[in-house]
C-alpha cells in the first residue's frame, strides 16, 4: 500500500499545523479555513490523521449556506465568540473572491493566497494602498498605478495591464514587473511607434560601424560577403571600410581600383591610405608621386608615414641625411621599425652605446621584437661596445629565434653549428637551419644544402678545412703546394715570415692567442701576427667559416663567410680592404688598419679567397671578372684531385 502523504495547513500567521485538530483551533484563520474547505484539503487533512467523522461532516458544507460559518465552527470546535466583529464581512468578500478565481486556476499558491489576488479595479487599488509587493491580476482589464514602485504582477487567466502613459515607460527603474500580463493595444502601438523612431534616429556612422563588424566575421572566410558588407559600410561614409577594399584590390594585384578606394579613404579622413598609395607609387616608379603621399602621412604625425618618408629618401633617392631624419622622428613616436634603423645606423658608424640604447628601447616597448633582439645579439657576439660573450649572444639569438625572426634562428642555427655559446649540436643546428628556411629566409635554405656540390659523377665537400686550408695558402703565396708559381705577391719575406701552412698554421703566438679567445683551435687553418710594443698585438684569423680580427686595441672583430656580399679594395693608394655584409653594412678591413696586411699577405689574395669562402659558404651573386677567373683556373689544387676551385663554384 502506497504511503500517504501528510501535508500541513498553513493558518494565522504562516502557522505550519501538520497533527491535530487542536492546532487548527489554537491558530485557527477563518479566511484561510474556507480555502481549504473550498479546495477539498481539509476534508483530506482531516481523514488521513483518523478524523474521519469531521473530514464527512466537512465535505458536506455548502460555503453559499447561511448558516455556513456556524457550522464549520462546530465542526471542528472553535469558540465563534473568539472571532473579529468584522471577519465575517472580510471572510465573505474572501470567500466570494476565492470562488471566483478558482474557475479559472487551481494553482495552490494562488489559492492560498487569494488575499493578493484582484479581480477588480477596486481591488487592485486596495492592495497597491497596502504596499502589496506581489499581486494576482485575475482575468479582465487593470489600470495599472505607475506612482506605485516595486511591484510584481502575477496573470491569471491573461488579464490586461492598461498603461496610460504619453511614451513608453521604463518599468525597470521603477522595479515593476509583469508575469503573463499583457499590454492595451493603445500602448503596444505607442512602443512600436517609439522602437520605429529610434531606429530612424541612428545615425549613417553607427550604421556603418554595425555593418563594418559583421563583414569582420567573413574576413578570410567569404570573400563576396566581406566585400559585400565592406561596400554597404563604404557608402555610409565608412572610410576604413575603403581602405579595407582598397586593401583587398591591391592583394588582387587591381591596382587601378585599390588607388581609386584608397583615394576615397584618404578624403573621409584615413591617413593609412596615404601609405598604401606611396607603395603603389613605387612599385609604379611613380617616384614623385610616392614622396608626396610619404610627406602627407609623415606631416600628419602618422609614425608609420614617418618611417616609410625615411625609407623612400634612403632607398629611392639614396639621400641618407634626409632618410635619418625622418627615421629618427618616425623613432621619438616609438614606431619599432624607426627604432631599430636608428640603432643599425648608429651601429655601423660604431656609436654602440647609442644602437644599444635604441635596440633596448624596442625591446622595453615589445620584448618579443625579433630583430632587435638579433640585433643586441650581433653586438654581444661581435664585442660591439660591450664585452664579447658568446653565451649572452646565444641567449639574445634564442629569444629572437623563439619570435619567429629569421634571422634570429639562422644565427640561433650558427650558435649550434660552431659551439658558439653553446655545445656543438649539429641536429639543433639543423633544425633551427630548416625553420629558418621556412620562414623564407634565403641563406638558411642555401646553407642546408651549401655543404655538397656534384662533379664528374662525385660529390666534393668545399668546407673541408684541408681543401680551404691549401685555397688560402695558393691565394696568398701565389704559389701551388708542389712550389710552382702562379704569380708575384706583396710582401714576400713577410709571408715566409707568418707562413700559410696547408693542414694548420704554425705560429705559436697566433695559436695560443686563438685557443685563449675560443679554446680550441680545430678548424683553424691560417693567420698573421703583427707585433706591436706599444698596443696589443694585432691578428688577423681564418677559420674555415670565418675571420677573426684583433686590432691594435684589443677589440675583437668576427666576420662570417657566409654574410659577406662583396670585397673590394679601394681609397688611393689601394691599400684598404672594403666589404659589405648583406645587411648593407660597408666597412673598412680592421678599421684603418688593412694596409698592414697588405705588406704582410697582400690584399689581392685576401680580397679573393673572401669572396670564394663567401661562395662556398653562402650565396654570394659576385661574378669573377676575367682575371680572378683567369687565376682561379690555374689553381689546381692536390685536395681537389688536382681540379681548380672554379670548376666547383
Amino acid at each position: 500500500m502506497a504511503r500517504q502523504v501528510r501535508f500541513a495547513l498553513y493558518l494565522k500567521d504562516e502557522h505550519e499545523v501538520r497533527n491535530s485538530i487542536e492546532e487548527i483551533r489554537e491558530y485557527f484563520d477563518y479566511g484561510k479555513v474556507v480555502a481549504y474547505v473550498i479546495d477539498g484539503r481539509l476534508q483530506s487533512w482531516l481523514s488521513r490523521r483518523g478524523y474521519d467523522e469531521e473530514a464527512d461532516a466537512i465535505g458536506k458544507l455548502n460555503v453559499e449556506d447561511g448558516n455556513f460559518k456556524e457550522q464549520l465552527f462546530a465542526i471542528l470546535g472553535v469558540d465563534a465568540e473568539a472571532t473579529d466583529e468584522d471577519e465575517s464581512v472580510v471572510d465573505a468578500k474572501l470567500v466570494a473572491r476565492l470562488e471566483y478565481v478558482k474557475q479559472y486556476t487551481a494553482d495552490v499558491n494562488v489559492l492560498q493566497n487569494i488575499a493578493k489576488v484582484a479581480t477588480n479595479q477596486k481591488e487592485l487599488l486596495e492592495l497597491v494602498k497596502n504596499n502589496e509587493p506581489e499581486i494576482y491580476l485575475c482575468r479582465g482589464e487593470y489600470v495599472i498605478p505607475l506612482v506605485a514602485e516595486n511591484v510584481k504582477y502575477i496573470g491569471i487567466a491573461g488579464p490586461t495591464a492598461i498603461i496610460r502613459s504619453s511614451k513608453p515607460v521604463n518599468f525597470t527603474e521603477s522595479n515593476i514587473i509583469f508575469e503573463n500580463v499583457n499590454f492595451n493595444d493603445e500602448y503596444l502601438r505607442l512602443c512600436e511607434e517609439a522602437v520605429a523612431k529610434e531606429e530612424n534616429n541612428i545615425s549613417d556612422e553607427d550604421k556603418s560601424v554595425d555593418i563594418f563588424i559583421e563583414a569582420l566575421e567573413y574576413y578570410e572566410e567569404d570573400d563576396g560577403k566581406y566585400i559585400e558588407l565592406m561596400e554597404k559600410s563604404a557608402e555610409l561614409g565608412n572610410a576604413e571600410a575603403m581602405f579595407r577594399i582598397g586593401f583587398y584590390c591591391e592583394d588582387k594585384e587591381n591596382f587601378t581600383e585599390a588607388k581609386r578606394w584608397y583615394n576615397k579613404a584618404i578624403k573621409n579622413g584615413y591617413d593609412t591610405g596615404l601609405i598604401r598609395m606611396g607603395h603603389i607609387c613605387c612599385n609604379e616608379e611613380e617616384y614623385t608621386n610616392a614622396e608626396k603621399y610619404y610627406k602627407r602621412a609623415a606631416e600628419k604625425g602618422d609614425a608609420y608615414g614617418m618611417y616609410y618618408l625615411g625609407y623612400f629618401y634612403e632607398y629611392y633617392q639614396y639621400d641618407e641625411k634626409k632618410g635619418l631624419k625622418w627615421y629618427r622622428k618616425a623613432a621619438d613616436a616609438g614606431h619599432e621599425d624607426g627604432m631599430i634603423r636608428m640603432g643599425r645606423y648608429e651601429r655601423e658608424h660604431k656609436h654602440y652605446k647609442e644602437a644599444l640604447a635604441w635596440f633596448t628601447k624596442v625591446i622595453d616597448n615589445n620584448r618579443d621584437n625579433g630583430e632587435a633582439l638579433n640585433q643586441i645579439g650581433l653586438m654581444y657576439g661581435n664585442g660591439e661596445g660591450v664585452k664579447n660573450d658568446a653565451q649572452i649572444a646565444f641567449s639574445y639569438y634564442e629569444k629572437s629565434a623563439q619570435s619567429g625572426y629569421d634571422w634570429g634562428m639562422y644565427n640561433l642555427a650558427q650558435c649550434y653549428e660552431n659551439g658558439d655559446g653553446v655545445i656543438k649540436n649539429w641536429d639543433k643546428a639543423s633544425e633551427w637551419y630548416e625553420k629558418s628556411a621556412e620562414a623564407g629566409n634565403e641563406e638558411a635554405i642555401n646553407r642546408l644544402s651549401e655543404n655538397t656540390v656534384t662533379h664528374h659523377k662525385s660529390t666534393t665537400d668545399l668546407r673541408k678545412t684541408d681543401i680551404i686550408a691549401e685555397l688560402l695558402g695558393v691565394l696568398i703565396n701565389g704559389k701551388l703546394k708542389n712550389g710552382t708559381f702562379l704569380w708575384k705577391t706583396d710582401g714576400d719575406e713577410e709571408i715566409k715570415r707568418y707562413n700559410f701552412p696547408y693542414q694548420k698554421w704554425r705560429d705559436e703566438a697566433v695559436r695560443k692567442f686563438f685557443e685563449h679567445y675560443k679554446g680550441s683551435s680545430d678548424c683553424v687553418i691560417g693567420g698573421l701576427r703583427e707585433t706591436n710594443i706599444l698596443t696589443s698585438d694585432e691578428y688577423l684569423i681564418f677559420k674555415d667559416y670565418c675571420l677573426i680580427i684583433r686590432d691594435y686595441s684589443g677589440k675583437i672583430i668576427q666576420i662570417k663567410y657566409c654574410d659577406i656580399e662583396n670585397v673590394s679594395i679601394e681609397g688611393e693608394y689601394n691599400n684598404k680592404l672594403m666589404y659589405k655584409t648583406k645587411g648593407g653594412d660597408k666597412r673598412e678591413l680592421e678599421g684603418n688598419r688593412s694596409y698592414l696586411w697588405k705588406e704582410y699577405a697582400g690584399l689581392y689574395g685576401i680580397r679573393l679567397f673572401l669572396l670564394v669562402m663567401a661562395k662556398i659558404c653562402g650565396d654570394c651573386k659576385y661574378q669573377f671578372n676575367d682575371d680572378e677567373r683567369m687565376r682561379l683556373s690555374k689553381m689546381r689544387l692536390e685536395t681537389l684531385d688536382g681540379d681548380s676551385v672554379l670548376e666547383y663554384l
